[in-house]
């Protein structure tokens, strides 16, 4: 018996590339970047990778896309499931302690992430297979000033801030 197709146009991968193209937009990370747009500092479930981007001089901040939970699916009627995914948008400074204070530098990543914010609830038609994302869109969420350190990058020592975003995965056919 042959495996069936994917049927769920609403995968993890589909929607963080959606929101790579979006997120950069109008922020000091794209006015940073060599491109101008940020696309080589936003990274899909690359945290590697970006590691390495971060270790050189320059650039001093990245941004990495990854699922924070597993993606749940509910049967909702005979051959059709809807779906519940949150995804973190984890914004990385480096801090070398001698250029900015720290909190300077974390009000950057604010702003940095409230413009994100704003990419996201002002894309109406991003869809993908027919699927509006951002109507999808069930709550935003941002971490706060405390956990703002991440030790889990060996060489440098950045600050971090995640903003969740929790999707509902439209219903689709089995």
């Amino acid at each position: 018996m042959p495996l069936r197709s994917v049927n769920n146009p609403n995968v993890d991968i589909a929607i963080m590339a959606l929101l790579k193209s979006i997120l950069p937009t109008g922020t000091q990370l794209a006015a940073s970047s060599q491109s101008g747009t940020g696309d080589e500092l936003i990274f899909i479930q690359e945290k590697y990778k970006m590691s390495l981007v971060l270790r050189q001089d320059t650039p001093t901040s990245a941004v990495n896309i990854s699922a924070s939970t597993p993606q749940e699916y509910t049967l909702e009627a005979q051959r059709s499931y809807s779906g519940l995914l949150a995804i973190d948008v984890s914004y990385y400074k480096k801090w070398t302690g001698n250029v900015e204070d720290i909190d300077t530098q974390w009000s950057e990543i604010c702003t940095d992430l409230e413009r994100m914010k704003a990419n996201i609830e002002e894309q109406d038609a991003i869809e993908y297979s027919g699927a509006n994302h951002t109507i999808s869109l069930e709550k935003i969420a941002i971490s706060p000033y405390d956990a703002q350190f991440d030790d889990s990058i060996p060489g440098i020592t950045p600050i971090k801030r995640v903003m969740t975003l929790t999707y509902n995965l439209l219903p689709y056919g089995a």
